[in-house]
């Protein structure tokens, strides 16, 4: 393989890595906006989740904000909650 062909693959697998972490900045994101928006729509606040899902009042500020994400078993504690799957925390905007 040329040096040429091989710096190709480089940039290829470069633009491939930028893609992903784009997608799951934008998951993050979008989980934060819904997390809020579901516990709006459910007069809850923070520390009202906080308290239900057994985590701190600041764990939820920063999940909502996109600056931390939930474990996927917290994650599911929240989708039960607000009787939801965890694909539409995620992925669907509310």
């Amino acid at each position: 393989m040329s040096s040429s062909n091989h710096a190709l693959k480089g940039v290829a697998n470069v633009n491939r890595m930028c893609q992903h972490i784009i997608h799951l900045t934008k998951e993050i994101m979008m989980l934060g906006k819904n997390l809020k928006t579901l516990r709006k729509k459910n007069n809850l606040t923070q520390e009202d989740l906080a308290d239900s899902l057994a985590v701190s009042r600041q764990a939820v500020c920063m999940w909502e904000r996109g600056e931390r994400t939930p474990k996927i078993s917290v994650l599911t504690k929240i989708a039960k909650t607000f009787e939801v799957t965890i694909d539409h925390i995620v992925n669907r905007e509310f």
